[in-house]
């Protein structure tokens, strides 16, 4: 049985919780962190969670805790994670993973050092529906273009609309739609294609810098893959590889990835090749369990590598567009 502590008690919390949660025998969760006392005691309580903390030192001394889980903002997780590593946690890190290549190696390396694994928690690597795709890419021949698009409006732009700037569109807490939304188009495509040649990202940024959306361009030897992202308004989103053969369409964005459909032809009506049963968040906490109990550090350490490759893209991608995150940004005098 895996006890695993929950970081964080807002979105992805009690998404977690809520949805993930009692759908996972091998798990038990014995301890969450908040902010302060009435906030974690009042997760803890809604949840059935026997500790609560808001020292996080007092928490990686418990002795009844194997992994943490960190669901806290984005500019957190490198520092959370290491210090759980160094105090001999295992490690689940939400998307986006970290900031820069360097500190996935610097987490990679204080893992192998401690005899610990650390995951990178975003849906579309573990799914089976990627699995799918992996598996039939071939039929649809040499690749010609592809096409991702992950749109959706954001519960908070309507506070920018106001003149406010929430966290979520704030560069200082690594806000914006690259950050948030093309780390999945950024994971489905590497996952499937690896490392592209170039990447370019045009950014619609906000008087703040960050960005609202973009278009996100991966170049690879034979094709050219697109991503549109955009947290300031909806689409009906959609993945599509094309090839000389036949075409494969996901029917909505990389993150859901619900389903698999194989077309031959623009004639043919096509066919289901797989459908997405169980949730995202369900199917990589399993994964992660499996690998955990089968002691499997080679193949903890080798999805790592694929991490690295995904964040040193988005980190290209956001350099070339101007965009300087909070983590990234050089204090006065350096």
């Amino acid at each position: 049985m895996i006890r695993l502590a929950v970081l964080g008690t807002g979105f992805i919390a009690g998404l977690f919780m809520d949805t993930a949660a009692p759908k996972l025998e091998g798990y038990t969760v014995t301890a969450v962190l908040g902010i302060d006392e009435k906030e974690a005691q009042a997760f803890a309580g809604r949840y059935g969670i026997p500790a609560a903390y808001t020292d996080y030192e007092r928490l990686l001394a418990d002795p009844e805790i194997d992994f943490v889980y960190i669901g806290l903002p984005n500019f957190l997780h490198f520092s959370y994670a290491l210090r759980a590593l160094e105090a001999g946690k295992n490690v689940i890190v939400e998307k986006p993973f970290v900031s820069q290549a360097s500190e996935v190696d610097i987490l990679l390396a204080e893992a192998k050092k401690r005899g610990k694994m650390i995951f990178d928690a975003v849906f579309t690597r573990y799914v089976p529906t990627m699995q799918a795709l992996q598996d039939n890419l071939s039929k649809i021949g040499k690749i010609s273009q592809v096409t991702t698009t992950y749109c959706q409006y954001s519960s908070r732009f309507d506070a920018v609309r106001a003149g406010e700037i929430p966290g979520a569109f704030d560069l200082a807490k690594d806000g914006g739609a690259l950050k948030d939304l093309g780390i999945y188009s950024i994971q489905f495509l590497t996952t499937l294609f690896g490392r592209p040649e170039s990447v370019r990202y045009y950014a619609d940024k906000l008087p703040n810098g960050c960005d609202a959306g973009g278009v996100l361009v991966m170049q690879y030897k034979d094709f050219c893959a697109t991503s549109i992202l955009a947290k300031d308004c909806f689409m009906e989103n959609r993945c599509v590889i094309a090839g000389q053969d036949g075409t494969l369409f996901v029917d909505d964005d990389c993150f859901r990835f619900p389903n698999l459909r194989l077309r031959r032809s623009k004639k043919d009506a096509g066919e289901t090749l797989a459908v997405l049963e169980e949730s995202g968040m369900v199917c990589e906490f399993r994964r992660f369990q499996e690998i955990y109990e089968a002691k499997d550090f080679a193949a903890c350490y080798r999805y790592l590598e694929k991490t690295r490759i995904a964040v040193d893209v988005l980190a290209c991608a956001a350099q070339l567009a101007g965009i300087v995150y909070g983590s990234n940004k050089k204090s006065d005098g350096e």
